[in-house]
C-alpha cells in the first residue's frame, strides 16, 4: 500500500472514531428507560435535574420524563412560576400521533378546577398547533423562564414560546399539579433523585 493510500486509510479511521460515539454520555443520568443531562441552563440559571418518571398505558411504556427545578417547597405552587425557571423533558419510547398528545393534555387541563380555561384557551390552542407526530427516540421539552414564558422544543428545535406564568402553571400542571395526568408519574418527577457520586 503506497503512502497516499495509507494516509487516506488513517484519515478514514480517524473520522469513524469521531463519528461513532457511545449512545449515552458519561455525565448523563439514566433511569426508567431514559437518559438526561444532570442540569439545564435556562436563561443564565443552571437548573438541576430533580426527578425522573415513566408514563405507561396499560403495560406499554409511552415515555420517560425528567423534571428540572431548584425550588424549596411545593413544586405545584403558583409562586414557583412567578420566580423560578423550570423544565420538563420527555423521551418517547414509541411512535405517537400529535392528536393523542394534544387530546391527552387537554383532557387533564379540563379536569383541573383551578385553571381558567377560557382565558388560557388561545394559548393552549397555540401550543397544540405546534406539536408534531413523534417517533420512538424523539424528545419534547417544555422550558419555562419567568421573563420569556414557556418554550416547546422538538428534538432541540424551538417550535413556539407562550407567554405568561399562568399558562406555565397550568401546562406544567398536566404533570405536577394536584390533578395530574398520573399520580405515580407526578410522585416520581417531584421526588428528588439521589445522584450517584
Amino acid at each position: 500500500m503506497d503512502k497516499n493510500k495509507k494516509r487516506l486509510s488513517f484519515i478514514f479511521v480517524l473520522i469513524l472514531s469521531v463519528l461513532i460515539v457511545p449512545g449515552t454520555q458519561a455525565d448523563e443520568v439514566c433511569d426508567k428507560g431514559g437518559c438526561f443531562a444532570p442540569e439545564k441552563v435556562i436563561g443564565t440559571t443552571s437548573v438541576p435535574l430533580h426527578g425522573i418518571g415513566k408514563a405507561t398505558f396499560f403495560i406499554f411504556d409511552v415515555y420517560t420524563a425528567a423534571l428540572y427545578f431548584d425550588f424549596e417547597g411545593s413544586v405545584a405552587a403558583p409562586k414557583l412560576f412567578a420566580e423560578e425557571p423550570i423544565a420538563l423533558e420527555i423521551f418517547y419510547h414509541r411512535d405517537l400521533g400529535r392528536d393523542i398528545i394534544i387530546n391527552s393534555a387537554q383532557d387533564v387541563l379540563k379536569k383541573n378546577p383551578t385553571f381558567n380555561l377560557t382565558k388560557l384557551k388561545p394559548r393552549i390552542d397555540q401550543i397544540s398547533q405546534a406539536y408534531e407526530d413523534v417517533k420512538a427516540g424523539d424528545r419534547y421539552e417544555l422550558v419555562y423562564h419567568p421573563k420569556t414564558g414557556t418554550s416547546l422544543l422538538h428534538n432541540g428545535e424551538l417550535k413556539v414560546t407562550i407567554p405568561g406564568e399562568d399558562f406555565a402553571f397550568a401546562y406544567f400542571g398536566i404533570w405536577i399539579s394536584d390533578w395530574p395526568l398520573s399520580q405515580t408519574l407526578k410522585k416520581q418527577l417531584t421526588t428528588k433523585k439521589e445522584m450517584e457520586a
